[in-house]
């Protein structure tokens, strides 16, 4: 095999959406993204305090169940929304990786 073509299949792997679906699973590359990226995580979880903060205002006319749920829900709903940046930043990630660009946190 020669170097050029080991080098695009070595590619191809790391644009693998096994390796994807990896990376993304790792805590300290969440933490990294949550640190280098706080504004677009605080932009991107504060309709969901907003949420949870009106439910809790209505803490006394729920039921216990019904509050539980609503609460459930806000946090499972921003869970989601943080998969998927973390997913589009990691996606950015690699692609900055294989232009041999690399992204400094903020702050």
């Amino acid at each position: 095999m020669k170097l050029s073509q080991a080098e695009l299949e070595l590619k191809r792997a790391e644009l693998s959406p096994q390796l994807l679906a990896y990376i993304v699973k790792l805590p300290f590359w969440e933490h990294y993204l949550k640190l280098a990226f706080a504004s677009r995580f605080d932009t991107l979880n504060a309709p969901f305090s907003l949420r949870a903060d009106e439910v809790y205002e209505q803490r006394e006319e729920l039921s216990s169940a019904e509050f539980q749920r609503l609460m459930n829900q806000i946090r499972l709903e921003r869970e989601q929304a943080e998969a998927v940046e973390i997913e589009r930043l990691t996606k950015a990630a690699l692609r900055s990786d294989d232009q041999h660009v690399c992204e400094a946190p903020a702050g």
